[in-house]
């Protein structure tokens, strides 16, 4: 958030604030528009997330996420550092009970399955599928820094993002 602060930094009614989008702090209807970028493919779930930025949108609510032809919850087992960065042995990565120690989400949600949520959330709502004509495969090789970058580059492959042993649209 400090990127964010410092690139808009002098311009008047811009603010920055951290939330828990699935129990949003504001007054319904008290955005014009509300933006989520990249968000909703790490949750668990996205009714309650996609329920809440509609709840305090007045005009519009822009998402952008994978959307593929079928639903995938995938979790990417972390086996050398965990979220907090605590070592986990290999043979520790699931507990007793088969869980996943230490995990992080890169769900892809089907279209017929999003039609559906948006249909029950906001029945009169107008939703628009728009395919991202202006992303650019050659930027996002290998395009980030830090950790998840060593554990899981991201390259590209015939249009689709390769992501460690996932491929996602």
């Amino acid at each position: 958030m400090d990127a964010a602060r410092r690139a808009w930094d002098g311009t008047p009614g811009v603010t920055f604030e951290n939330g828990d989008v699935f129990n949003l702090r504001f007054a319904d209807a008290c955005f014009d528009i509300v933006m989520c970028n990249n968000v909703l493919l790490h949750l668990p779930s996205i009714a309650r997330p996609l329920t809440e930025l509609i709840r305090v949108a007045k005009r519009a609510v822009v998402v952008r996420m994978l959307v593929g032809e079928r639903s995938f919850r995938v979790q990417e087992v972390y086996t050398k550092l965990s979220l907090h960065g605590s070592a986990i042995e290999p043979a520790d990565e699931f507990d007793e009970d088969g869980e996943p120690r230490s995990f992080a989400y890169l769900n892809i949600y089907g279209r017929l399955y999003l039609e559906a949520l948006f249909q029950r959330i906001a029945a009169d709502a107008n939703v628009e599928f728009i395919e991202d004509t202006f992303f650019d495969p050659s930027a996002i090789e290998h395009s980030g820094t830090g950790e998840w970058d060593n554990r899981n580059p991201t390259s590209m492959l015939g249009g689709k993002q390769i992501l460690g042993d996932i491929i996602a649209p």
